[in-house]
């Protein structure tokens, strides 16, 4: 009840119980706030929230405060009222306050006992025990707190800084001139660590060590201390990547974290640089990247041998990522066929209509704006060359590609421009053997990007030069087969396929004919039974051929390139017609010499020069 009175203003609570959500209260017992003149209390308050319970009671008055609350055995589950959801375990705390109400003393303490995530990604990180401690007087905050469970040692830190906190008139201030004074220690083990940060695909192992004490002011903060890594390995099954022997060394002198030491895989990727503690310039850094060429990429469809020479600089607001990535080496096979996308359907949930959002895209809708405007915020400045070796081999088509790339943008939306050029291929259609004459793909700096083909497949036979084209976007390609002499495209298809007139061929080698149209919409089906033959014995090419000319047989083809420079191929006839053995060596980009001997003693020496413009 509520008590009117020129004494005294009281209101009574004996009743008071309910549901907030699907949380269930209770006042245990009567409860009572008492206004006597200036002077306030608070008495008997005793409240269930479902299994936890809420004591607190206390008095202010204009010269002196002293409260008292209590918490045991509160759920954290509880954390989920205010958006924080996913949590478990069990919260104990209790805060006194006292003095003068301008300038109070706090002495706060709390315990989290067997704090878990609930989500089924955290299943293997252990139950965490949280104590914490803090104690405000003399308008300076000191801050403990210890986290065990989680790695073999307790995770430690402390801060004590200023701050003034007054009650009477509420007020809360930081000096920018207050001098700080903390630490932060831990032995962690980077397997548990990877599982915590949700880095289900990342396998890392190896030790971190931190010991770290701050100082300097709020306004002017100083760090010192270092943080080492020793006997790491990383390794990343999206991209077979793999990194061992990962040694870091961070070390903090006050004003600046430098990047001392960071190497793997005996040196062959190392990164520098460091940080400025400075709030004013939005704390500036640089961080250099090398790869000397390592196997960074190893994928059943693309393997890649990659070097790097990477800066990333700027400050928190903004900064810039440049440099240039070489691919010295490069494996692509694509799928035999592209996969069929999924339906998508409409989902309407009865009286809630289309446009409710669901809970858990409201929760991730925060951080994916977030990381989009950390993107923003990066600009690119890099070249991509890829000098040669760049293989892309599918079951009918094997080619070498070469090119550069020039990437500009943001990394929210990267720009790219620049053309990947044939160095040499052919496309198996059936029985027939296409080569790959001048070709590329181009990108033209557009966003989103969209690949250009421009690429000609040329094939011979005692009567016919046929040219298979492609050209245009690379998500709607024109596909043009012409001749010389000029014919219509299904009559080359039967002199290529059947060397004859299309009203010769025989209603059986009409449905070939039907399955190499297919095949050159992209629809036919493959076993790629030479990719794999090739990777079993570590060759670059490996081929079956058909001769041209009447009475010729197939033949085996294999080639390997000895240096970057130097390019052997054998040919193994498996009928009667000779073997015979190439060789290509590039003397410079333009000049390149050929020769090739067979075991009939025929062979002969080439010299080819060309110009690109």
């Amino acid at each position: 009840g509520l008590t009117v009175s020129d004494a005294e203003q009281r209101i009574d609570i004996a009743l008071l119980e309910g549901h907030y959500r699907d949380v269930p209260y209770a006042l245990q017992e009567p409860a009572s706030i008492v206004r006597h003149g200036e002077t306030y209390d608070l008495k008997g308050v005793k409240m269930a929230f479902d299994k936890g319970l809420v004591t607190a009671s206390g008095e202010l008055t204009p010269d002196t405060v002293d409260f008292t609350c209590d918490i045991r055995e509160m759920p954290v589950a509880l954390a989920r009222l205010t958006g924080i959801t996913g949590f478990d375990g069990e919260l104990a705390a209790t805060l006194r306050v006292s003095g003068n109400p301008e300038h109070p003393e706090a002495l706060a303490e709390v315990r989290v006992s067997d704090l878990v995530n609930e989500d089924v990604s955290f299943e293997e990180v252990p139950p965490v025990q949280v104590a914490g401690r803090a104690h405000l007087r003399e308008d300076r905050l000191e801050i403990a707190m210890d986290a065990s469970g989680l790695f073999e040692k307790p995770i430690t830190s402390a801060l004590t800084m200023p701050i003034a906190i007054s009650l009477a008139p509420f007020a809360i201030a930081v000096p920018d001139e207050g001098v700080l004074d903390g630490r932060f220690e831990s032995e962690a083990q980077l397997e548990t660590l990877a599982r915590f940060l949700l880095l289900d695909e990342h396998r890392v192992t190896g030790d971190l060590n931190v010991a770290f004490k701050i100082g300097g002011t709020f306004a002017q903060p100083a760090l010192s201390g270092r943080a080492v890594i020793d006997g790491g390995s990383y390794d990343y099954d999206r991209t077979g990547t793999s990194l061992d022997d990962i040694a870091v060394l961070l070390v903090a002198d006050g004003s600046r974290v430098n990047l001392e030491r960071a190497e793997a895989n005996d040196g062959a990727v190392s990164a520098s640089g460091h940080l400025a503690l400075d709030r004013e310039a939005g704390f500036p850094f640089q961080w250099d990247v090398r790869v000397d060429r390592s196997r960074l990429v190893r994928r059943d469809d693309v393997t890649a041998e990659i070097g790097a020479n990477l800066t990333l600089e700027g400050a928190i607001d903004a900064a810039m990522l440049a440099g240039t990535i070489t691919v010295h080496t490069a494996d692509i096979r694509p799928p035999e066929r592209a996969p069929a996308m999924p339906a998508t359907l409409e989902v309407v949930e009865v009286g809630r209509g289309t446009s409710q959002q669901h809970p858990a895209e409201a929760e991730q809708a925060p951080s994916a704006e977030t990381a989009a405007n950390t993107l923003e915020r990066l600009a690119l400045d890099m070249t991509v060359d890829i000098p040669g070796r760049a293989f892309v081999r599918a079951y009918d088509f094997d080619s070498e590609w070469g090119g550069s790339f020039r990437v500009k943008g943001t990394a929210a939306e990267p720009h790219v421009s620049g053309t990947l050029s044939a160095v040499r291929g052919r496309l198996h259609f059936l029985n027939r053997r296409f080569a790959l004459g001048a070709s590329s793909v181009s990108l033209d700096g557009s966003y989103p990007p969209e690949p250009t083909l421009d690429v000609a497949l040329e094939t011979k036979t005692r009567d016919l030069a046929a040219l298979l084209r492609l050209s245009g976007p690379v998500s709607s390609p024109e596909i043009d087969l012409s001749s010389e002499p000029a014919l219509p495209q299904d009559e080359i298809l039967a002199r290529l396929l059947f060397g004859r007139d299309l009203t010769q061929i025989s209603p059986m080698r009409a449905l070939e004919l039907a399955r190499a149209a297919r095949i050159l919409t992209g629809e036919g089906d493959a076993f790629d039974f030479l990719g794999r033959t090739r990777s079993t014995f570590g060759i670059d090419e490996l081929e079956l051929t058909q001769g041209d000319e009447e009475g010729e047989g197939m033949a085996v083809n294999v080639g390997k390139y000895l240096t970057d420079r130097i390019y052997v191929e054998m040919e193994k006839g498996l009928g009667e017609q000779a073997d015979q053995v190439s060789i290509e060596v590039e003397v410079t980009r333009n000049i390149t010499i050929e020769s090739d001997v067979g075991t009939d003693s025929e062979g002969g020496v080439w010299l080819q020069w060309k110009y690109d413009y």
